[in-house]
C-alpha cells in the first residue's frame, strides 16, 4: 500500500460540516477501490489536504472522480518516521 496525498481547494462557504458530509457520501467509493482515509486538515482560505493508504495514486483518482471538490494535485509520498 502507498501513502498518497491529495490537495484540494474549497470553494467559498464550504467549511467542516461539508467536507464531513462529503466523506460521509463518497466513503462507498474509496471501499470500492481499496482506499482508506488516514486523516484531512482544513487550513485557512479553503486549503485541505487529506492522506490516504491506497494500493496506487490512480486508486484514489478513481475513488474521488466523482467528489463534488476536485482534486487539485495527487501524489505519492513516503513516510519517515523519527527513529
Amino acid at each position: 500500500m502507498e501513502t498518497v496525498i491529495v490537495e484540494r481547494d474549497l470553494p467559498p462557504g464550504y467549511g467542516i460540516a461539508e467536507v464531513r458530509a462529503n466523506a460521509e457520501r463518497t466513503q462507498w467509493c474509496l471501499d470500492a477501490h481499496r482506499v482508506r482515509r488516514i486523516r484531512s486538515y482544513l487550513g485557512p482560505g479553503g486549503k485541505l489536504v487529506c492522506v490516504f493508504e491506497a494500493p496506487d495514486v490512480e486508486s484514489v483518482r478513481l475513488a474521488l472522480a466523482k467528489s463534488p471538490v476536485p482534486a487539485a494535485r495527487v501524489f505519492r509520498v513516503t513516510v519517515h518516521l523519527p527513529g
